[in-house]
């Protein structure tokens, strides 16, 4: 795994890093990751980084946020779409 600059995406480092020892310990990295909150984009970005060959279909119903996430990610749209949309 590669590693990351710390983001404060409100998601505990515990969390992510609990991730990261999941995917090794199946020795797979995923193709593809949906995010069912894009918010600001920090986590999006946390995914890009660690997983560099996924795409990443995210979704936010909060226009404001959704253009935070826009900006944000916008160094990276070969390999994450964003929808204004909730599930």
């Amino acid at each position: 795994m590669v590693g990351i600059d710390p983001i404060d995406d409100g998601i505990a480092d515990e969390a992510h890093k609990a991730i990261e020892m999941i995917f090794e310990s199946i020795s797979v990295e995923p193709k593809v990751i949906v995010l069912g909150g894009v918010h600001h984009g920090d986590s999006a970005l946390r995914y890009l980084n660690l997983f560099p060959n996924a795409i990443i279909y995210g979704f936010e119903p909060n226009s404001e946020n959704l253009a935070l996430a826009v900006l944000k990610l916008r160094g990276h749209r070969d390999r994450i779409r964003i929808y204004q949309e909730a599930i």
